[in-house]
């Protein structure tokens, strides 16, 4: 099999996205499902991909708002009226359980930084009033961040002046602050907005893969998508949905298109950038939040080191193998969520560590073998043994979707002067190292760490 760079030309994305395993899964409370559509275009691809009442009716008269996906692929789901978490197998088919932890009038949820994020409101169940509630991947109660001043809705992973933190959609104030889990007492304004010519009830906050920016479904009139700049707060566009038809907006993602999908009690929409039009996709459904996930998971297959830093755009970059795992089989690796324009190198050791800070990331391979595949020195650190995939040109992937990102053809070898055959039965470990400058900070970042079993 032929390497290819991490970039790739525009005529190859058709055969990465037949590969692809990412999709947008999106709650809806009229039947109590989760829906699943393309990040490429918006398509649906699965009208139940989740059926919660599958669950023993458990959750049958909840209302779902929002999917997340932990590293080992499986997935939790945040419900404001059954006040759970609740949790869901890679593939979609088996419920796991829910939490033991008390909620109340919970919405958006967010995996990051080696924990779960979750927006509450109330105080019922003896839950925790107005808060950030993190839990560890196992959803056992880390700390209660109690808001003094905010009612929040949505919480994002997003990095602002090199912190790392969580974005939160503020309903009470009209804003989007910036929580700092470092130091959680009074967030940071991000955009104040006096909730009349500006944002109103702001609901789902994500993140524009093309610039890192900041958007935000507005429910309430002037209601429609809004963007913001990511480093000022400052609102770049906002299209007025409600004027074409369209309001009470709920859930909002771009597309890899450039389109905008997004949500209301009406069903689940496309605003089309170019024509300035509102398509429907999915009528009649009362949907809430979309989130991007990767989809199943290969018992061959796992991540370490996950997720990696944020870096300049605000997300952390994911690498992730779509295809299968056999020798020759034709393993695809994707690296998406990266700083557009940048240069980027996929690696690969024959060992796996917990991280050693290396610029603004964590570096997180080890090689043993004698050869010494690929050296290069950065802050200090010394990356002996590890096999440098060739990726010339720069790392593509605007949309921060696999769907429009270019990836890596793995070898039957791995490279040395002499090249190691990669034989059935053998682990070898990827990451990607790639260029990052936020100011005041480093000049490189590095992926999630990938195993695979060949």
């Amino acid at each position: 099999m032929n390497t290819k760079s991490l970039l790739a030309s525009i005529a190859a994305c058709s055969l990465i996205s037949a590969a692809s395993a990412q999709q947008l899964l999106v709650c809806e409370s009229t039947s109590d499902t989760v829906m699943a559509f393309s990040p490429a275009d918006g398509s649906l691809l699965n009208a139940s991909f989740i059926d919660l009442t599958t669950a023993g009716g458990i959750i049958s008269a909840g209302t779902p708002i929002e999917v997340a996906q932990l590293p080992n692929g499986n997935f939790v789901i945040s419900d404001q009226i059954a006040d759970e978490l609740f949790l869901w197998s890679a593939d979609g088919t088996t419920y796991l359980g829910e939490t033991a932890l008390g909620f109340d009038n919970m919405r958006g949820l967010e995996v990051a930084y080696g924990s779960v994020w979750v927006s509450n409101s109330g105080t019922a169940n003896s839950a925790f009033d107005d808060s950030v509630v993190q839990l560890d991947l196992n959803l056992n109660l880390v700390a209660v961040h109690a808001l003094a001043t905010e009612d929040p809705f949505d919480c994002t992973a997003f990095t602002l002046g090199g912190v790392a933190g969580l974005l939160l959609t503020d309903i009470s104030g009209d804003d989007l602050t910036f929580f700092d889990p470092a130091n959680p007492g009074l967030p940071t304004i991000f955009h104040d907005s006096d909730g009349a010519t500006g944002i109103d009830f702001p609901e789902q906050c994500s993140i524009n893969g093309a610039n890192g920016n900041p958007v935000v479904a507005n429910f309430t009139d002037p209601d429609g998508l809004r963007e913001f700049d990511k480093l000022t707060g400052a609102e770049l566009s906002f299209v007025d949905t409600g004027a074409l038809g369209f309001g009470g907006l709920r859930g909002i993602h771009t597309l890899g298109n450039g389109n905008i999908m997004f949500t209301n009690g009406s069903g689940v929409h496309i605003y089309d950038v170019v024509a300035g039009t509102v398509s429907t996709v999915m009528p009649g459904v009362s949907a809430r939040f979309i989130s991007l996930v990767s989809g199943g998971t290969d018992p061959n297959v796992s991540t370490f080191c996950d997720p990696g830093n944020a870096n300049s755009t605000g997300s952390s970059a994911v690498l992730a193998g779509t295809t299968g795992t056999g020798i020759g089989s034709g393993l695809h690796l994707e690296v998406t969520s990266g700083v557009p324009g940048q240069l980027a190198y996929m690696l690969v050791g024959n060992e796996a560590t917990a991280g050693i800070a290396v610029s603004n990331g964590q570096f997180c391979l080890v090689g043993t073998s004698t050869a010494q595949f690929f050296r290069y020195n950065v802050a200090g650190t010394d990356m002996n043994s590890i096999g440098g995939f060739d990726a010339s040109g720069t790392m593509i992937n605007a949309s921060g979707t696999s769907t429009t990102g270019f990836g890596f053809d793995v070898p039957t070898t791995i490279p040395d002067s002499v090249p190691i055959a990669i034989m059935a039965g053998d682990t070898w470990h990827f990451q990607t190292w790639y260029r990052d400058t936020p100011a005041g900070a480093g000049t490189s970042n590095f992926s999630n760490g990938l195993s695979v079993i060949f």
